[in-house]
């Protein structure tokens, strides 16, 4: 499988977006994440 990573921009721009949903409704961010990594699982 291809390996991939985030640059440090990037991931801590994610990092802000879940944590952003998470205050908006308790789950949403980790839902945002597992999107992420499913979305990446996909691509690869």
């Amino acid at each position: 499988m291809i390996g991939y990573r985030f640059l440090s921009l990037a991931e801590e721009e994610m990092v802000e977006a879940s944590n952003y949903y998470e205050a908006e409704s308790e789950g949403l961010g980790r839902e945002f994440l597992d999107d992420v990594r499913r979305v990446i699982d996909t691509i690869r």
